[in-house]
């Protein structure tokens, strides 16, 4: 497939910078019956619902791939607020699902969904069933821990070295909880999450904001499924949640641990392009596949 119009040239490494001779390859190789064996599950960030990634599964549906967008339960209010277990069973029943039908599934996990994509693959990569699996991880902008952190440990600059001092202490401005569910006021999540939109567009992509589980964000990491299955990170440089830098700290902590490297490909994004920038994801989601990426998203 051709490359997208609008996408901004990406910096990589690793196998997300193999020539397009290759992708055309792997592109040409893949027939009809190919296509219907892939599938992609989208794990959201927290505070945040499946709608935020509906231009980019309703894009990759249109090229006939089989899209999942889970909602975690850690954004449902319930008497007992879930844990980043619970979205991960969550997770991983629909991953399951596909798996059985012979599917071969791309796992995507933005910022805390890396934690939940990580921890919910144990035993569903390719070398663990006999037909399809999880074939790749894609973390945007993920959330990279050790077995044994969470998500606010890595968050607190512990993932690994080269995180300045105090920074997550400035990264976002804590949340206001009650009865175990943090949240953010729209304001804050526009000014943080949606920083290449306009004031007005950012107040209203934000207007949608959810709660999150404060649990969810303490469970330490049990399974760090990027360990066997291959890793492509999405970088977004113009993040103002997850700095550049802390991104790339959780890149040197997946290969670090995994002995692997990280296919890393750098986009000029705030912390949500599946909004403000979704051309950008498909074009990541595509090269991660192998494939040539799409000819043109127009996004109205």
């Amino acid at each position: 497939m051709p490359k997208p119009s609008g996408s901004k040239s990406s910096s990589s490494r690793g196998s997300a910078s193999r020539s397009s001779a290759s992708r055309s390859s792997a592109s040409s190789s893949g027939s009809s019956n190919a296509a219907d064996r892939k599938a992609i599950v989208i794990i959201p960030a927290a505070y945040s619902g499946p709608d935020l990634y509906e231009k980019v599964a309703a894009y990759c549906r249109s090229f006939g791939s089989e899209v999942v967008v889970v909602q975690n339960p850690s954004t449902d209010v319930r008497p007992r607020a879930p844990s980043l277990y619970d979205d991960a069973t969550n997770a991983r029943a629909q991953i399951e699902r596909l798996v059985r039908r012979g599917k071969e599934v791309m796992v995507v996990g933005h910022a805390y969904g890396a934690m939940v994509a990580t921890q919910c693959c144990q035993g569903l990569s390719t070398a663990d069933v006999s037909r399809g699996g999880v074939v790749r991880l894609l973390f945007i902008a993920g959330i990279a821990a050790v077995e044994g952190q969470s998500a606010l440990d890595a968050m607190a600059g512990m993932a690994g070295p080269g995180l300045p001092e105090g920074m997550a202490a400035s990264l976002f401005p804590s949340s206001d909880c009650q009865d175990g569910y943090g949240w953010y006021s729209q304001e804050t999540i526009a000014a943080f999450y949606y920083t290449s939109a306009p004031p007005e567009e950012a107040m209203e992509y934000a207007a949608g904001r959810m709660q999150q589980s404060t649990q969810s964000l303490l469970d330490p990491l049990t399974h760090a499924g990027y360990r066997y299955i291959p890793v492509t990170y999405m970088v977004l440089d113009d993040d103002a949640t997850l700095p550049q830098v802390l991104q790339e700290s959780y890149v040197g902590v997946i290969e670090a641990t995994s002995g692997q490297v990280v296919d890393v490909v750098h986009y000029p994004s705030d912390h949500f392009p599946s909004v403000t920038r979704p051309e950008a994801v498909i074009d990541c989601l595509w090269r991660a596949a192998g494939e040539e990426v799409i000819q043109s998203c127009n996004f109205a």
